[in-house]
Order: C-alpha cells, then structure tokens, then sequence
C-alpha cells in the first residue's frame, strides 16, 4: 500500500511541473543568443565572396533559408506541453488506464 501510495506521489508531483512547464519556454537570453549567432552567421557569409556572384546569392539565401527554419523549430517546440505543437493527453491517459487496471486500449 505504501508503495502504491509513493507512485500516486511521483505522478502528482510529475503532473504538477508538467502543469507549470505549460507557459514556461526558452529563456530570453538564450532567444538572444540564437538570434544574433544567426545574424552574425548570415553577415560573416556576406564578408566571405565567391568570385560568380549567382552562386554566392542563392548560398546566403539558403543559409538564411535553414537558420530561419532552425530557429522556428525552437520557438515551436519550445513549449512541449503548450502551444499548438504540443504533447497530447493519449500516453498520460494510457498510463492512467494501466494503474487503475482497466488496460483496455
């Protein structure tokens, strides 16, 4: 009994920091950091020539293309348990169903 107790804790207390971590996302400094690596990235690119100027074009472009894209992903996944891309309710609800024994999914 005591031991059931404890895991009824833990899953209390693991439910309450997923609760928390809802509006929780990524540290402003660290937005900071990623922003201004990337734009020192794409500017070092611009200081850095290639003698044909139609192959150093689209290389800056996609450069730019996948840091943009990168920092995106951050922002979007930043936020595991809120936000549109977030994690659902089906494995917390499948683990419910296995503690309480009904285990019929």
């Amino acid at each position: 009994m005591l031991r059931s107790w404890s895991g009824f804790t833990n899953l209390d207390h693991a439910r309450e920091i997923r609760l928390l971590n809802v509006n929780e996302g990524l540290p402003p400094v660290l937005w900071f950091v990623l922003v201004s690596l990337g734009i020192d990235t794409i500017l070092f690119t611009c200081f850095v020539g290639m003698k044909a100027r139609w192959l150093h074009v689209p290389a800056v472009a996609a450069l730019t293309g996948g840091i943009a894209l990168m920092i995106f992903a951050i922002f979007v996944l930043g936020r595991p348990f809120g936000g549109d891309f977030r994690v659902g309710p089906s494995a917390f609800e499948l683990v419910l169903d296995t503690v309480e024994g009904d285990g019929t999914r």
